[in-house]
């Protein structure tokens, strides 16, 4: 809930200093893709990065991961359709 909140609030924020009417979805797919990409090399190279953590920890770092991203996309879509109504 605390990333779903963070998100809204960057969106929110974003809106004020760009009004075009897909600012936010293009924000979304740009930061995810951005994201992902960094993620990965991070994953990638777990051993420098999360040298600490458990293959178990791992795993749900990285289905957090997924999730957030799936909200990074979402939420823009939801935020754009209530601008509409």
């Amino acid at each position: 809930m605390a990333t779903g909140a963070a998100l809204y609030l960057v969106f929110v924020i974003f809106r004020k200093l760009d009004s075009s009417p897909y600012a936010l979805v293009k924000l979304g797919i740009i930061g995810s893709a951005v994201g992902l990409v960094l993620d990965a090399f991070a994953l990638w190279n777990r051993d420098v990065f999360f040298a600490k953590l458990s293959n178990e920890q791992l795993l749900v770092f990285t289905i957090w991961m997924a999730f957030a991203y799936g909200l990074y996309l979402a939420l823009p879509l939801f935020m754009a359709k209530g601008d509409k109504s």
